[in-house]
Protein backbone atom coordinates (compact mmCIF):
# COMPACT_ATOMS: atom_id res chain seq x y z
CA UNK A 1 0.00 0.00 0.00
CA UNK A 2 1.45 3.34 -1.02
CA UNK A 3 -0.17 5.87 0.69
CA UNK A 4 1.58 8.90 -1.00
CA UNK A 5 -0.73 8.33 -4.37
CA UNK A 6 -3.59 10.37 -5.07
CA UNK A 7 -6.48 9.45 -4.18
CA UNK A 8 -9.70 10.33 -5.97
CA UNK A 9 -10.27 13.22 -3.94
CA UNK A 10 -7.00 14.58 -5.60
CA UNK A 11 -5.35 15.37 -2.22
CA UNK A 12 -1.64 13.85 -1.99
CA UNK A 13 -1.52 11.93 1.36
CA UNK A 14 2.14 11.95 3.06
CA UNK A 15 4.12 9.34 4.77
CA UNK A 16 4.36 9.85 8.56
CA UNK A 17 7.57 10.15 10.26
CA UNK A 18 8.34 8.01 12.71
CA UNK A 19 8.27 11.00 15.66
CA UNK A 20 4.86 11.97 14.59
CA UNK A 21 3.69 7.91 14.40
CA UNK A 22 5.33 7.51 18.02
CA UNK A 23 3.53 11.17 19.06
CA UNK A 24 0.21 10.16 17.82
CA UNK A 25 0.43 6.21 19.51
CA UNK A 26 1.29 7.63 22.64
CA UNK A 27 -1.37 10.29 22.65
CA UNK A 28 -3.94 7.65 21.29
CA UNK A 29 -3.16 5.48 24.24
CA UNK A 30 -2.88 8.24 27.06
CA UNK A 31 -6.42 9.53 25.74
CA UNK A 32 -8.85 6.75 25.08
CA UNK A 33 -9.67 3.64 27.15
CA UNK A 34 -12.91 2.30 25.22
CA UNK A 35 -15.55 0.36 25.90
CA UNK A 36 -16.84 -2.38 24.34
CA UNK A 37 -20.21 -2.16 22.37
CA UNK A 38 -22.79 -4.65 22.48
CA UNK A 39 -22.82 -5.28 19.08
CA UNK A 40 -18.93 -6.03 19.12
CA UNK A 41 -19.31 -8.21 22.54
CA UNK A 42 -21.72 -10.34 20.51
CA UNK A 43 -19.39 -10.60 17.21
CA UNK A 44 -16.11 -11.73 19.03
CA UNK A 45 -18.28 -14.03 21.15
CA UNK A 46 -19.46 -15.24 18.20
CA UNK A 47 -16.34 -15.84 16.54
CA UNK A 48 -14.58 -17.39 20.10
CA UNK A 49 -17.50 -19.94 19.99
CA UNK A 50 -16.62 -21.17 16.58
CA UNK A 51 -13.06 -21.36 17.34
CA UNK A 52 -13.93 -23.53 20.39
CA UNK A 53 -16.54 -26.00 18.65
CA UNK A 54 -14.35 -26.41 15.65
CA UNK A 55 -11.57 -27.64 17.79
CA UNK A 56 -8.38 -27.10 15.71
CA UNK A 57 -6.11 -29.91 17.26
CA UNK A 58 -3.19 -27.70 15.98
CA UNK A 59 -4.45 -24.80 18.05
CA UNK A 60 -5.93 -25.26 21.15
CA UNK A 61 -8.75 -22.09 21.42
CA UNK A 62 -8.75 -20.64 25.04
CA UNK A 63 -10.19 -18.14 27.14
CA UNK A 64 -6.79 -16.29 26.50
CA UNK A 65 -7.69 -16.06 22.60
CA UNK A 66 -11.35 -14.47 23.61
CA UNK A 67 -8.98 -11.89 25.58
CA UNK A 68 -6.45 -10.67 23.22
CA UNK A 69 -9.15 -10.42 20.49
CA UNK A 70 -10.51 -7.80 23.08
CA UNK A 71 -7.22 -6.50 23.54
CA UNK A 72 -7.09 -6.35 19.93
CA UNK A 73 -10.35 -4.71 19.31
CA UNK A 74 -9.71 -2.08 22.05
CA UNK A 75 -6.68 -1.06 20.59
CA UNK A 76 -7.93 -0.66 17.16
CA UNK A 77 -10.71 1.58 18.32
CA UNK A 78 -7.98 3.39 20.33
CA UNK A 79 -6.27 4.14 16.83
CA UNK A 80 -9.21 4.60 15.02
CA UNK A 81 -9.66 7.72 17.56
CA UNK A 82 -13.07 6.25 19.39
CA UNK A 83 -14.32 5.95 23.01
CA UNK A 84 -15.99 3.21 21.92
CA UNK A 85 -15.49 -0.48 20.27
CA UNK A 86 -17.74 -0.65 17.69
CA UNK A 87 -18.37 -4.00 15.43
CA UNK A 88 -16.00 -2.09 12.82
CA UNK A 89 -12.95 -2.95 15.19
CA UNK A 90 -14.39 -6.49 15.86
CA UNK A 91 -14.33 -7.25 12.33
CA UNK A 92 -10.79 -5.51 11.59
CA UNK A 93 -9.05 -7.63 14.21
Amino acid sequence: YDCTKQKDDGIRREIWSMDKLRAYVAMVKDRFHPSMSSDAATLLKKHYECCRAARSSTVPTTVRFLESLIRLSQAHARLMYRNEVTIDDAVAV
